[in-house]
């Protein structure tokens, strides 16, 4: 088995900032050998650590680092750290082997860069992939960060001390299956996933159909929603248009009296400013004589700080006389010590001269009885060691015999439990494969006509379910239509009743008054009250009276009234009223515009608009405004009028329509229960099916599991008959060797000789040894002390010249001090003349300190009084000031509340204050309804209340349910595609399976033939072979190595010598590479544990491999006989501390140049 010609190649990597190679470094990689020297730590084994984290390692232990981060150059003392790293791997993809996605271009550069604190990136011809795209390329390149064909330092013990399991990786390089096992793995995810989405899948079906329903009710919902918001949008238009002209009023008002209370406030300013003005002038007086009183007292107190000053001194210079005296005495002390301390110096320099004469003299005494304690003592040494070589040679003879014999006998048992292990494993595995029988396909058969039967209840089900739902949706519908009708029925009931007991009350209360106006009395059709209430004005609350103070007299009929202008329509044909108007309402007419009929009106005639306007016959024109309290009166008169006849109707209305409601509500209650039971039962037939469908799911699974079990049972009892075998060979073997070992008895005897020789001499040595140390110590005991006292005697000479200086000093000082003394007897004398100068001066400059002084308050008092008068008047203009603020603050704060309204007008129907009723579409007559404020607040808040009843409504009711609909037709095609899925995923593992299980048993009988064929070359003889252990299933198995080099028998991997274990690991990575060869192969430094004679056998395999395989090696290493077989050297330097170079040579051409020269 070898690699396709024309397969992914390596070309060239490239590093930058990666470990030590901080600058751009690029590495060719050509075909054949190519090797990698330098001294240790300079940075070698980098290069193989960059191409493995470049191929997607994502282990910082592997790349000997505790974080992902220290792979980026951290810096030394001459160059900063970097914060980024990036490695590229150049593969030659001419031949088209890379997978789909990157098989467009003959080059494909795969990269890696990394930033620190920030993660790694990986890309493949600039493209960003992932780092799973990355190693599955290298995968199934036969390669990766994993790879057997990237060997570390140590990596070749620690694979032979690898676990067996740990072992089969090599075993899936060389079948090509580790890109499978990831695929493998990712298809059982999938199809955990896919079944799990499939039972969601079916839950969320069944949450929609009642999600429907529950839209199309609030479709319904929402239609009176917008109804009602309509109504509220209009009644906040009318009330914001009330409150605006409110405000306008208030702010004319607030304006007039900020304008009187900025007249006052500049009247008091200007008394204020007079006041302030005479102060000045008074204050500026000042300022002279302050100077003139200032100046007088920093004369005096300079003067008075003389005399302290002067005082001052005079007690310095009486301390500094008591300072000197003293210190005259300390120097004489000190004088006196030193003297003391020279007389004693002397007398030691002597008593020391005298002890180092004894200690040279005993010295030279002791070098003659020196030589024969020392010629002893190195004669019994030689004795000692010769004996101690000579027991050490038998008793490592000795030891080697019984730790072989140890080995021999551990192995052996080894071997015993193992065979009784491998008997049992065979006799269960016999045991096992005998009950095995296949699954029968009748389970699953079985299940899928009840999934079936399950499968066509649940659509007839669904069929009747979907007949009561729209009998239900129906019947919702006109139960919510009857509720809504007689909802708001009862509600317009409710508004009449109470708007008719308001009007009732407030009628009564004019029945009750002593005196009845005659407005009581009068009766006018609806909507002509504001132009009774122009016409008649106040004289409407006039009683019908005789003889009142104002009351209206019955006069008979004017039977010549003059006619009202053509186009005004008597009042009094729309008004019924007693005979005592009848004079003044023929004189009154409606018209709309009377402007151009006012010329013509007669003395006492008058013209009045519906809406309240006067045109009177002497030209006085009075506009609508509020309508009169007696027209108000009449207008509530006919509103009532017109409720008592509506309200009988709406409360005939009211009943019919509770009949009809409680009708529809016992329809719906029935269409709701026969619907759950339909859906009870729908849930039963539903979880049935899901039971079944798992039901056939785990019978499949099962017969796929019983075949593979099958399989892989007879494969491994195969293997365990071979393997008990080999095991009883051995354990033959091994029991004639330790048979011969145990016969062997000399080497002890003599091993007791020696011992008891070695004891004796070892005596006498320990004797000699201590006199010798003995002497040696007293010896050096006098020397140290012979030492010390020429060290003392210089000591002491130095500090005697030290005191005879120190002497000489305490003179001059002595003399310094005596001289200052005698200069300070005459200061008493000179301080007492000057303190009595110093007194009279300040005498004088008292008195005029005083006279400045009091001109000065004369002047300030009179300016402190003006000052108070000044302040009087300041605060009267600050309580008028404040005034004016506190107007200022009322039309601002009124302002504010103009522009705050038309701030909440143009947000909320984004139009000016002005013009809220034309773009809120109010019409005039809803205008009239809710002239004032407080019953437009009203009517708003029952209208919120009402749509507040609603509860929450979803105004995308109608969307949501459209969208409902396209939603589950589109579930119910993911749900084919998810079971089609499920059962491609289930046959795509178990075929998995069986293509991984082959290939790994067909890599086994190769790798394992050219494992014996290498190893018999390398070791020029012997045989070994591959055992596959630790389970039956070749996917599960575990690798180990059985090995007998040249003149020894069978032996396990664990026995062989460091040298074989190493050349018997390499032996097997070459093994592989014969089987399914890698592009490229790197070794660091795997000679270093063997000799010469095996370094060549080493190279010459490497010489053979690289002839019949593409592929190319990298090899880092110190050997010189492997350096000389190499067809190119690359070294590796670091001249700078800490930072890493790669320099290369071409041997072959260089072969060139020295043949043609």
């Amino acid at each position: 088995m070898g690699r396709e010609k024309g397969s992914l190649q390596f070309k060239r990597i490239r590093l930058s900032g990666f470990k030590s190679f901080v600058d751009p470094t690029e590495l060719i990689i050509e075909p054949g050998l190519t090797g990698i020297v330098g001294p240790n730590g300079c940075g070698k084994s980098n290069l193989l650590e960059a191409m493995r984290w470049c191929m997607g390692e994502n282990s910082a232990k592997r790349m000997r680092g505790e974080a992902m981060d220290d792979v980026i150059f951290s810096g030394t003392e001459r160059r900063p750290s970097r914060n980024l790293a990036e490695v590229t791997l150049l593969l030659d993809n001419s031949d088209r082997k890379a997978p789909a996605q990157f098989n467009d271009s003959n080059e494909l550069e795969v990269s890696r860069r990394i930033e620190r604190e920030s993660g790694s990136a990986f890309r493949i011809n600039g493209v960003e992939v992932r780092a799973k795209d990355v190693q599955l390329l290298f995968a199934d390149a036969a390669t990766g960060a994993h790879s057997p064909s990237l060997v570390s330092q140590g990596q070749v013990s620690t694979f032979i001390n690898a676990k067996p399991q740990e072992r089969r990786q090599i075993l899936e390089e060389a079948a090509g299956i580790t890109g499978l096992h990831t695929r493998r793995r990712e298809a059982e995810t999938r199809l955990r996933a896919a079944e799990n989405n499939l039972l969601r899948l079916d839950d969320i079906m069944v949450q929609m159909e009642g999600q429907a329903a529950s839209l199309k009710r609030q479709a319904r919902q929402a239609t009176r929603y917008k109804n009602i918001a309509g109504d509220i949008r209009k009644t906040e238009a009318i009330l914001l248009h009330l409150k605006w002209q409110h405000l306008e009023a208030m702010a004319t008002a607030a304006k007039e009296k900020l304008n009187e209370a900025e007249r006052r406030v500049a009247s008091q300013t200007a008394v204020v400013t007079r006041l302030n003005t005479e102060s000045e002038e008074l204050h500026q007086a000042l300022s002279p004589l302050r100077q003139k009183e200032a100046e007088a007292a920093a004369s005096l107190s300079r003067v008075r700080i003389e005399i302290e000053t002067l005082e001052a001194q005079e007690k310095n210079t009486q301390n500094r006389i008591a300072e000197l005296k003293a210190r005259l005495a300390q120097l004489d002390q000190d004088i006196d010590r030193e003297g003391n301390f020279l007389k004693d110096s002397d007398t030691t320099l002597a008593r020391q001269k005298e002890e180092e004469a004894v200690l040279k003299a005993e010295l030279e005494a002791d070098k003659t009885g020196a030589a024969g304690v020392e010629e002893n003592y190195q004669a019994v040494l030689e004795i000692a060691e010769t004996a101690e070589a000579k027991f050490n040679d038998l008793n490592a003879s000795v030891t080697s015999k019984t730790i072989r014999g140890e080995h021999l006998r551990r192995e052996l048992a080894d071997l015993q439990a193992r065979k009784e292990r491998l008997t049992g494993e065979i006799e269960k595995a016999r045991d096992e494969l005998a009950n095995l029988t296949p699954v029968s396909v009748d389970r699953a058969g079985n299940g899928r006509s009840k999934l079936d039967k399950a499968l066509a209840d649940m659509k007839a089900i669904e069929k009747r379910l979907s007949g009561i739902e729209e009998q239900r949706l129906s019947a919702e519908v006109d139960f919510e239509e009857a509720r809504a009708a007689y909802s708001d029925a009862k509600a317009s009931l409710s508004a009449l009743e109470g708007e008719a007991i308001a009007l009732k009350s407030l009628l009564a209360d004019d029945i009750n008054q002593e005196v009845n106006p005659v407005a009581a009395a009068m009766k006018i059709e609806p909507g002509y009250e504001a132009a009774l209430g122009a016409a008649l004005g106040d004289d409407l609350d006039a009683p019908i009276s005789v003889d009142g103070p104002f009351a209206w007299r019955t006069l008979s009929s004017l039977g010549n009234a003059p006619a009202l202008p053509g186009g005004a329509k008597p009042l009094c044909d729309l008004i019924t009223a007693p005979a005592a108007l009848d004079r003044r309402l023929s004189q009154v007419g409606v018209v709309e515009d009377g402007e151009s009929l006012m010329a013509a009106l007669l003395p006492g005639q008058r013209l009045v608009s519906k809406g309240g306007t006067l045109w009177r016959w002497d030209g006085l024109v009075k506009t609508a405004k509020a309508p009169t309290k007696a027209a108000m009166k009449l207008q509530q008169k006919n509103r009532l009028e017109r409720l008592e006849k509506k309200e009988s109707l709406v409360r005939d209305l009211v009943e019919q329509m509770s009949g009809a409601l409680t009708e529809k509500e016992t329809t719906l209650a029935a269409c709701k229960d026969q619907e759950a039971m339909l859906r009870n039962e729908y849930q039963d037939v539903n979880t049935r099916y899901s039971q079944e469908r798992e039901n056939i799911s785990e019978a499949e699974s099962e017969g796929i599991k019983s075949a593979e079990r099958s399989a892989a049972l007879k494969e491994g009892l195969g293997r365990m008959e071979i393997d008990l075998e080999e095991t009883r060979d051995r354990a033959i073997a091994l029991e004639t060797e330790i048979k011969t070992l145990g016969e062997d008895t000399g080497l002890e005897k003599d091993l007791a000789v020696a011992r008891t020789q070695m004891e004796g001499i070892r005596e006498k040595l320990a004797v000699a040894r201590s006199r010798f140390e003995t002497w040696r110590q007293i010896r050096d005991e006098k020397e140290a002390r012979l030492a010390s006292l020429v060290r003392e005697s210089a000591a002491w000479g130095e500090r005697a010249s030290a005191a005879v200086a120190q002497m000489e000093e305490l003179g001059g000082r002595k003399e310094e001090t005596l001289t200052a003394l005698g200069e300070l007897d005459q200061s008493p004398i000179r301080f007492e003349e000057r303190r009595g100068a110093l007194m009279d001066v300040m005498s004088k400059t008292e008195d005029v300190c005083r006279t400045a002084r009091d001109n000065l308050a004369k002047i300030d008092n009179a300016a402190n009084e003006k000052d108070r008068d000044l302040k009087s008047a300041s605060a009267t203009l600050s309580e008028i000031r404040e005034d004016m603020v506190r107007q200022q603050s009322h039309f601002e704060s009124i302002s504010e509340r103009q522009i705050e309204l038309g701030g909440i007008i143009e947000e909320t129907f984004r139009c000016a204050a002005g013009d809220i009723i034309e773009t809120a579409e109010v019409s005039e007559k809803q205008l009239e309804k809710l002239a004032d404020a407080e019953a437009a607040e009203i009517k708003l808040e029952r209208l919120k209340a009402e749509r507040e009843r609603l509860g929450a409504v979803n105004l995308r009711a109608d969307i949501e349910l459209e969208e409902m609909i396209a939603e589950v037709e589109r579930l119910t095609t993911e749900k084919v595609d998810l079971e089609g899925a499920i059962r491609g995923l289930r046959a795509s593992i178990g075929s998995l399976n069986r293509e991984g299980r082959q290939k790994m048993l067909e890599a086994f009988e190769t790798v394992n033939k050219n494992f014996g064929d290498l190893f018999a070359k390398i070791f020029n003889g012997g045989h070994a072979h591959l055992v596959l252990t630790e389970a039956d299933d070749p996917l599960e198995a575990g690798l180990d190595i059985m090995a007998s080099p040249p003149g020894k028998k069978l032996l396990h991997r664990s026995l062989l010598s460091g040298g074989e274990q190493a050349l018997t690991a390499i032996t097997l990575i070459f093994a592989v590479f014969l089987t399914n060869p890698a592009p490229v192969c790197v070794l660091d430094e795997v000679d270093a544990p063997l000799d010469d004679a095996n370094v060549e056998r080493f190279c010459d395999l490497l010489d053979e491999i690289g002839e019949r395989t593409e592929t190319k090696f990298l090899i880092v290493t110190h050997n010189a006989i492997t350096m000389a077989r190499m067809e190119r050297l690359y070294g590796v330097t670091m001249g700078e501390q800490g930072v890493s170079q790669l320099v290369s040579v071409d041997l072959q051409k260089v072969e060139e140049m020295r043949a043609f020269a």
